[in-house]
């Protein structure tokens, strides 16, 4: 195969067999449950990347066992034995902040970062991405009113608390959303700050501003129903005429391989750029030219898998082995879609235009 060297362990017996039956979707799962390994993740996923006709688009029945066989023959790999069984599980919860605070940091921000210089630290990056978002927003009066698609922990929320507008923060977790109005509350606030939990699609009212950053603890908008357009014209119902949305997020470029991004990310890919962008025009939505974060974005995913990785122990609770590699190979997906131009993150600066 092109690109690098990269090898996949099979620990287990059964994992052939259900990597056959299953195909490479069953990839990310299988790793969480520690029934493959790789010397390194991040490699290997960047080798699919860079071979994006190993993933075909899904079709609706089961492939020929020769089809599946033909995908998994190019890997190299050897099987050890291993007491772990082969587990699917679907979807699982959020963890708690702390389990976030070990790899991340106290300031819990796992919003993007913009690198200006090859010593710029994380948290450098992070606040230069969010005074690059503030600036987007333009003027913000006392009596405006900025919706926060998506808070993470809180982070960005204490920046925009500072501008002196009202707030309001959705989240979709209410494990994110109890602890961005604890940290809230510890500020002195000169207008009231509102966090609802409950989805997008949910949310109600009229804003003159909002902001749309998205993180890894954070659900994408669209992922269950892949409707793009949908929530773009729930975005238009939220801004007001002539108000301004700045979105901070990561899209799938042109032409990978419809089957890849679920490979890489099981509990919901990021949309193609083009589907944002044909989205956003329907809803009415101008966008400006984008501000293109570069690689500097895999970097930081992956010195946050390098903190996460250091984290992980033998002795570790299985439960919470589980987690760490589930996150884990979302972390190095990341990094390496980021390094292969497979994603891109970039700034979005919407504008609500009236309907000719």
């Amino acid at each position: 195969l092109p690109g690098p060297e990269a090898d996949l362990s099979l620990l287990h017996p059964g994992s052939l067999a259900a990597l056959v039956t299953e195909g490479l979707s069953a990839l990310p799962a299988a790793y969480a449950h520690g029934t493959w390994q790789s010397r390194d993740l991040t490699r290997l996923l960047y080798l699919f990347c860079l071979n994006p006709l190993l993933f075909p688009a899904p079709v609706p029945q089961k492939p020929r066992l020769r089809e599946r066989l033909r995908i998994l023959l190019p890997l190299r790999h050897h099987a050890v034995a291993a007491a772990h069984p082969l587990s699917i599980i679907k979807t699982a919860p959020l963890p708690d902040a702390a389990f976030f605070a070990s790899w991340l940091g106290a300031s819990l921000d796992d919003g993007p970062g913009l690198f200006q210089a090859d010593n710029d630290t994380p948290l450098l990056a992070q606040a230069t991405a969010a005074e690059a978002l503030l600036k987007a927003l333009g003027e913000v009066r006392t009596k405006d009113h900025i919706l926060e698609i998506g808070g993470g922990w809180g982070a960005l929320s204490e920046g925009l608390c500072r501008s002196g507008a009202r707030l309001t923060v959705q989240s979709a977790h209410p494990i994110t959303a109890r602890h961005i109005h604890a940290r809230l509350a510890t500020l002195a606030l000169r207008q009231p700050v509102t966090v609802k939990e409950a989805p997008l699609a949910r949310l109600a009212g009229r804003y003159d501003r909002i902001v749309w950053v998205w993180r890894p603890s954070e659900p994408l908008p669209a992922a269950a129903s892949e409707d793009w357009a949908a929530v773009f014209r729930q975005l238009k119902t939220l801004l007001k005429q002539g108000g301004r949305m700045v979105a901070q997020i990561a899209t799938v470029t042109p032409g990978t391989a419809s089957g890849l991004p679920s490979v890489l990310f099981p509990e919901g890919a990021p949309p193609p750029r083009d589907t944002v962008l044909d989205a956003a025009a329907a809803a009415y939505l101008d966008a400006g030219a984008p501000l293109i974060f570069g690689e500097g974005t895999a970097r930081l995913y992956g010195l946050w898998r390098t903190a996460l990785e250091a984290t992980c122990h033998v002795d570790t609770p299985v439960p919470a082995q589980t987690e760490a590699r589930r996150w884990l190979y979302r972390l190095a997906a990341l990094e390496a879609a980021h390094l292969a131009g497979t994603l891109t993150t970039a700034q979005y600066t919407f504008t609500h235009r009236i309907a000719a």
